[in-house]
């Protein structure tokens, strides 16, 4: 199975439906997240691996966001 993009634009279509689907959607918005469905099987799996990579935006040790 191929993988799937979630894409959204940040300001104004930042919301449920300014989310853009597809097989890949790179330059389509300023925000991407991309799913192996090969390896990821499960909505479960997906959110667990959504929620690491927000935990470490939020809390880690990276210096690409300011405070």
């Amino acid at each position: 199975m191929a993988s799937v993009s979630f894409s959204m634009t940040a300001g104004a279509n930042a919301t449920l439906g300014g989310i853009t689907t597809g097989a890949s959607a790179p330059g389509a918005g300023d925000l991407e997240i991309r799913i192996n469905a090969s390896n990821v099987l499960t909505r479960k799996e997906a959110y667990k691996l959504i929620d690491a990579i927000q935990r470490y935006i939020q809390y880690g040790d990276q210096t690409v966001f300011k405070p």
